[in-house]
């Protein structure tokens, strides 16, 4: 999401020591997700309570999808998502992204990870699944389909003969 004061938005993710991805294919990858849940983003950035939505680059947790849960990056309106979760190569991998980004805006609402945020975050997905027509699940399954998918990979390679 780029707005007139993108460069100052950048400056200030990297005063908070958060270092913005720019490269053309995460941009591309980025925007695209977006696009599917523009109806969304546009509703939180009408509000004044969203002002970018960039990809970074995790050093300190790598397991992070996407992140908006501290207070100076909901007071700043900024959404990050992690830019691994933009090098899709199945569809179930653009679904896992799409939830992460709307995982990052039910943050906007709700700060903690209590039964609050997971309430409104149900109430989120499943008012998307209806409108768009995708059918975007809980975490849960992504990780399993996820820890699968490398299982018979690395089964596959390990097969002689191949």
């Amino acid at each position: 999401m780029y707005w007139k004061d993108k460069h100052k938005l950048i400056r200030e993710l990297e005063l908070m020591q958060i270092e913005p991805m720019e490269y053309p294919v995460v941009t591309y990858q980025l925007d695209k997700i977006i696009r599917v849940c523009a109806p969304w983003v546009a509703h939180y950035a009408r509000s004044g309570k969203l002002r970018f939505i960039f990809a970074y680059n995790v050093r300190w947790q790598p397991s992070e999808l996407g992140l908006n849960d501290s207070l100076a990056m909901q007071q700043k309106g900024f959404i990050g998502i992690e830019y691994k979760m933009l090098r899709w190569a199945q569809p179930y991998e653009f679904d896992y992204a799409i939830h992460a980004l709307l995982h990052e805006l039910a943050h906007i609402e709700h700060n903690d990870h209590s039964s609050a945020f997971y309430t409104w975050f149900d109430k989120l997905r499943k008012n998307f699944n209806a409108v768009t027509g995708r059918n975007i699940r809980d975490q849960g399954y992504y990780i399993r389909v996820c820890a699968e998918s490398r299982e018979s990979a690395a089964r596959a390679r390990a097969v002689p003969g191949r």
